[in-house]
């Protein structure tokens, strides 16, 4: 048992979720400590570099959108090992999110429930950040809105200063205004819209599934993606669950309770795509042995979030390091070449 879980977790632990939450964004706004800190937490092995839209990424393990809301972290969760990082989802305008209390524990599960509902700073915010971030690896923030003109401006503002953009069609915790994107007709037109002027990597995040209806719809989502040349998809086996706790009754649960489904719809979607498309993978990864399998499903990266709650700040170190050793030892010279050799997905 390591530090951060033998002493400083039980602590953090002790205090609400939300409470934790914003003590742990006060703790990352100190640069200096993860600058001095960069040498240990960093692990670099060749067998794990590979590229996403064309980027070259030393470590296929990315920091998910969800943590880093306001382009506030960059220059801390650079130090951490990552790949890459995703902050986001930024909003276009200043928004308060859903009313406390908004995020539960499921410590027996290692898991979480957030109903934050898009909190957001707004797109100038973010934009004057990320002109003046500090960053060694690369930056994809995720954009939300509830029109094609306004994920048109927040794309636009933000290209420039960053190597790629990932788009988010729905957030988990609010409803009914942003299920227009869901809608492949409009997802054409803002796709169609962001292709006449985009001149870096473009990734959809796309909803999770747990039914025949929805999957088809994401099919279909997908097939729009292909057709306007979307570098990657973005997909986690995220799950609404009802939640008494917080104030909208409901939550979007994250962490190893949802590392199943994660993989299932990782393999789900790579094979129905014939792996034509990278699959950037969120949802319950914990361990190198969970991220090769999540590579193996037909993963190109993995991202993580709620590991970092409950593993600590070395929990990069430890994904890169083991990946390594795995994928070494069962004789694969790059992570490319792991890609998707899972036949089948045990139920």
């Amino acid at each position: 048992m390591g530090f951060y879980t033998g002493l400083v977790r039980p602590i953090l632990f002790m205090m609400n979720a939300e409470t934790t939450h914003e003590l742990g964004k006060w703790f990352f706004k100190q640069e200096y400590l993860w600058s001095l800190s960069r040498s240990y937490l960093k692990f670099q092995d060749e067998v794990l570099h590979t590229t996403v839209g064309g980027v070259n990424l030393k470590s296929p393990f990315g920091l998910s959108a969800g943590w880093d809301k306001n382009c506030e972290l960059i220059a801390s969760m650079s130090n951490m090992g990552f790949g890459y990082l995703t902050p986001g989802t930024v909003m276009p305008h200043s928004r308060e999110g859903n009313p406390r209390p908004r995020i539960v524990r499921y410590a027996k599960k290692q898991s979480l429930g957030n109903a934050l509902g898009l909190p957001s700073e707004g797109v100038e915010r973010a934009l004057e950040r990320l002109k003046h971030k500090s960053s060694s690896v690369p930056i994809f923030p995720s954009i939300g809105g509830y029109t094609v003109e306004e994920i048109d401006r927040s794309h636009s503002l933000l290209e420039p200063e960053v190597d790629g953009i990932e788009l988010s069609l729905r957030c988990p915790n609010v409803y009914d205004k942003e299920a227009s994107f869901m809608e492949p007709e409009n997802l054409s037109q803002l796709l169609s819209r962001i292709n006449d002027h985009r001149k870096k990597a473009l990734f959809v995040r796309v909803p999770s599934y747990h039914n025949p209806k929805d999957r088809e719809n994401r099919l279909d989502l997908i097939d729009v993606c292909l057709k306007n040349h979307v570098d990657a998809l973005t997909l986690s086996g995220t799950r609404k669950i009802e939640e008494k706790n917080v104030s909208v009754d409901f939550v979007n649960l994250t962490g190893k309770d949802i590392l199943s489904d994660s993989i299932r719809i990782v393999h789900d979607i790579y094979k129905a795509t014939e792996g034509k498309i990278p699959i950037k993978s969120s949802g319950g990864v914990f361990t190198a042995r969970d991220a090769f399998r999540m590579i193996k499903a037909g993963a190109s990266t993995v991202e993580i979030l709620t590991a970092l709650v409950y593993e600590g700040w070395s929990v990069v170190r430890n994904l890169n390091r083991g990946l390594a050793n795995l994928l070494r030892e069962e004789g694969y010279t790059s992570l490319q070449e792991a890609r998707g050799v899972l036949k089948t997905i045990a139920a």
